[in-house]
């Protein structure tokens, strides 16, 4: 278990828990992160922490659901975004660094489902 995504998840639930006390829900049913390719968090060890830190709140009986984002890239010389992993960022047509990465990086939370 990484201390990295402890912390995550250990903020992803004060927020959950503050947005759903500004909601009035009793329970949380669902919530659901964004978590880019690039991002470097481990989803098995999110899902750990949230699984061991929900028990003692209204996020005892939620599910936890984790949406990848693509790692793409944008180039400027061939006007293209195209996918791009850690170790290959060139552009597949002129072999050039990207102008900017485009995605890939992301890890929020996207939504929150509850009564």
């Amino acid at each position: 278990m990484r201390l990295h995504e402890i912390s995550i998840m250990e903020s992803t639930i004060d927020i959950v828990l503050k947005k759903a006390e500004e909601c009035n829900f009793k329970t949380i049913r669902k919530v659901t992160l964004k978590i880019g390719e690039l991002s470097g968090v481990m989803d098995e060890a999110l899902r750990f922490a949230f699984n061991e830190l929900k028990n003692y709140s209204m996020l005892k009986d939620a599910e936890l659901c984790i949406d990848k984002i693509k790692a793409r890239a944008y180039c400027k010389n061939c006007d293209i975004n195209y996918d791009i992993d850690h170790f290959n960022k060139l552009c597949p047509i002129c072999a050039g660094f990207p102008a900017k990465i485009v995605s890939g990086y992301e890890l929020y939370l996207y939504s929150i489902e509850g009564e």
